[in-house]
């Protein structure tokens, strides 16, 4: 898995999602879990979640479905829809006016860069 869609836009390695529903969150389980409403970069996926940047656990076996039917072995990741998106906010500009010193012109000689 590369990416998914959550709340419209494409999440992938490396993107910022913050994590906002620890409801029963591997409750049986003693593992390291995100802090509610954290900032979290994506690190990889498990199935059907997330892998975080700065919570890291061991491979151990789950079973994926409460009916039982499905065990997998791996790092245990949190679900998708336990975590919101950033808001895509528009690129702003900002103008920044400054001075240089009258030493740092001189000492870049100015005339030899216009002639080049």
């Amino acid at each position: 898995m590369k990416s998914v869609l959550l709340n419209g836009i494409e999440i992938k390695v490396g993107s910022v999602v913050r994590f906002i529903n620890d409801t029963d969150l591997y409750i049986d389980l003693d593992i390291n879990k995100p802090i509610l409403y954290g900032y979290y970069i994506v690190r990889g996926f498990s199935d059907g979640g997330f892998l975080l940047e700065g919570i890291i656990n061991e491979k151990i076996g789950i079973y994926t479905k409460e009916d039982e039917s499905e065990y997998v072995v791996g790092e245990p990741g949190f679900a998708f829809q336990r975590f919101t998106t950033l808001p895509i906010k528009e690129k702003t500009y900002y103008k920044v006016n400054f001075k240089i010193k009258k030493e740092v012109v001189e000492s870049l000689d100015l005339k030899s860069i216009k002639s080049n």
